[in-house]
């Protein structure tokens, strides 16, 4: 029973490992989308610079 209960304990660390990875992959995505709205910015920016 022992072992039984060890599966048990590490089935859930992992269970709560993979929802902990989920939770940060899905932070991490705002502020990716934000550093590509800023490189895009910036490409814009220097295109009218030369325009200029």
């Amino acid at each position: 029973m022992a072992k039984l209960d060890t599966l048990d304990d590490i089935q859930k660390r992992i269970v709560c490992v993979e929802q902990d990875f989920k939770q940060m992959k899905t932070s991490l995505e705002f502020p990716h989308a934000e550093v590509k709205d800023l490189e895009d910015e910036v490409e814009r920016t220097k295109k009218t610079e030369k325009e200029i």
